[in-house]
């Protein structure tokens, strides 16, 4: 009995040891970094951007939503794809119009205005 009341003991420690290391330590990153796939981008039939938050009353994007909507046009820009296609979270919210780019106001190989602070320009594709 003694034994396995000693094996108890431990295996609580062990527990709070890699708790406190995980939480308090930078090792979470560590491995969250090193379990991450890298984004590859290839040429495809269409480019799909996600909803990612309710458009607000006064109809604008939320910031994960506009972040998603600038990268997706700037692919488009690039060639990457003749088509774009937006998701939403509901009815109103996913009606997908299909015009070419010239129609919306966007031009083929362009580079797109809106970049991320610290994020290098993209390539144009020739």
């Amino acid at each position: 009995m003694r034994a396995q009341s000693r094996r108890l003991e431990l295996l609580g420690f062990a527990v709070i040891v890699l708790f406190v290391i995980g939480a308090f330590t930078p090792i979470a990153s560590f491995v969250a970094t090193s379990l991450g796939v890298t984004p590859q981008i290839a040429p495809g039939d269409a480019i799909v951007v996600l909803a990612a938050g309710r458009v607000s009353s006064h109809g604008t994007l939320s910031d994960a939503s506009l972040r998603r909507a600038v990268h997706g046009v700037d692919l488009l820009l690039n060639g990457y794809a003749p088509l774009l296609v937006f998701s939403g979270n509901g009815p109103d919210d996913s009606r997908v119009a299909r015009r070419s780019p010239d129609a919306t106001g966007c031009r083929r190989g362009g580079s797109s205005p809106f970049r991320e602070p610290g994020r290098p320009p993209t390539k144009r594709r020739g």
